[in-house]
Formats: structure tokens, sequence, C-alpha cells
């Protein structure tokens, strides 16, 4: 998958869209390690349970990354961090 531009991303591990290029809610990436491997300025994350990878492995983790922000709890329908 090629990396977007630098800015907003978005994370829906139920998004719909059929793109998952993290433009928006409804083409947002279904896993939060592939907004981390973009050039993400910003990350907002919709409700729901993210894990590193696929199974029950417990020493798997994230790697957040230096001026990053990410925000999470949202409902996949805001515009605003309001």
């Amino acid at each position: 998958m090629a990396p977007r531009a630098a800015g907003r991303c978005y994370v829906d591990i139920d998004a719909t869209g059929g793109t998952n290029t993290g433009a928006n809610w409804a083409n947002a990436y279904l896993s939060l390690q592939s907004a981390l491997a973009d050039s993400c300025t910003e990350i907002w994350v919709a409700e729901g349970t993210y894990k590193p990878a696929a199974g029950s492995d417990r020493t798997l983790s994230f790697v957040l990354k230096n001026g990053v922000g990410i925000y999470g709890g949202f409902e996949a329908i805001e515009t605003t961090l309001d």
C-alpha cells in the first residue's frame, strides 16, 4: 500500500469504503498499525479494539511516532476534535 500525503489519517475497524487509504472515515484504515506506518501527522481512531497483529500474542505492541497526535473514541462521523 502506497503511503498517502502527510496529514490526518482515519482508522476504523468497521470501515466499508473499500479503498482503506485512511483519507476519510468511509475509507479509513482498518488497523492502527497501517496508519502508524503512513506519513500521518494526526491519527483519528474510531471506537473499537485494535491490536498490533491478528491473534493473541501479548508480546506485540504498537510503536508510536514522535510528533504524531493520536485521538480515539470517535463514532466515525466527526469532522472536528470538538
